[in-house]
């Protein structure tokens, strides 16, 4: 009855709602497998006949960053998992498909730089996560929603949000 009303099915967890996994306790890395699996088919399914690099690097900056985007910023970021996330980029980006081995002629680092410096102009997925963060900060200091005033309410209890300390049950995004 109850996964009925919550459009959750009675399969084991990790449960999804609105394309995030729902679940408690600490964050675990198989929560992401599944992400890091549809990346890495993605690029499988291209081939390496099929692209030129350039054609890669397209693919990386408009497809393959977009996928987990969602996903880490419903989420706390996991560092070594958006380092698994990107050395699967950096290997799709010089040619290294499945067993194949290419040799990888910069790193991921040098990639991510801006055209003008010498690099690929590719967003790091470390920073477009904190834009993200940066942009919920505006949202909730700049908009007087339902949301933001909820919020206020829940952690900051008349306090300034600079100044509040989060509780120990606060959610990972609010700390």
């Amino acid at each position: 009855m109850h996964s009925a009303c919550y459009w959750i099915s009675s399969q084991t967890p990790p449960h999804h709602l609105l394309g995030s996994p729902l679940f408690k306790g600490n964050k675990k890395g198989v929560l992401f497998d599944e992400l890091v699996q549809k990346i890495k088919n993605k690029n499988l399914g291209v081939g390496e006949s099929t692209v030129i690099s350039w054609g890669r690097l397209q693919l990386i900056k408009s497809v393959l960053s977009a996928m987990p985007t969602y996903l880490l910023q419903t989420l706390k970021r996991l560092k070594y998992i958006t380092e698994r996330i990107e050395r699967i980029f950096n290997k799709f980006f010089w040619g290294s498909f499945g067993n194949q081995k290419r040799m990888i002629w910069s790193s991921w680092e040098v990639v991510c730089y801006p055209t003008e410096e010498g690099g690929f102009g590719v967003r790091k997925l470390d920073d477009v996560i904190e834009a993200f963060q940066h942009k919920l900060w505006w949202r909730f200091r700049n908009q007087q929603s339902l949301w933001s005033h909820f919020l206020l309410d829940k952690y900051c209890k008349g306090t300034h949000p600079v100044i509040a300390k989060p509780s120990y049950i606060a959610s990972a995004n609010w700390k």
